[in-house]
């Protein structure tokens, strides 16, 4: 079984520290924080010391979809990126047909937002018709 710990906010002197091989960084809810240069150093950073990244990206508008690309561009190869795009999918095709990432349809494209265990929160319990 395959642990991966998500990162927000990396402190790189720890993760040199401790014995992750897994993490995930992006964000599936913001377009910017996905694309944030304190990410685009930590997956360069993860990089350098072997560790697995999986990417989470969301909805991505169309002025950033080129800046995605770019970022998705430089993962290692066999990243995974968890797409909740159907665009940005499609334009990281090229990328997934040479095999450099792995692609994972994320909740937002498959629907599964009932599936996390904090709906109870963010849906009512019975829609009302």
């Amino acid at each position: 079984m395959t642990r991966e710990y998500f990162m927000l906010h990396m402190d790189q002197d720890a993760l040199v520290n401790t014995r992750l091989d897994h993490i995930v960084l992006g964000n599936e809810g913001c377009a910017l924080q996905a694309i944030s240069p304190e990410v685009v150093e930590n997956i360069s950073f993860a990089s350098q010391l072997g560790i697995k990244i999986r990417y989470l990206t969301p909805i991505v508008p169309n002025q950033y979809m080129q800046r995605f690309y770019q970022v998705i561009n430089t993962l290692p190869q066999g990243s995974k990126v968890t797409f909740n795009d159907w665009g940005l999918l499609y334009k990281c095709w090229p990328l997934i047909e040479k095999q450099q990432i792995i692609p994972v349809l994320g909740r937002i494209i498959t629907r599964s937002i009932t599936a996390v265990s904090y709906t109870h929160l963010t849906l009512p319990t019975k829609l009302e018709v």
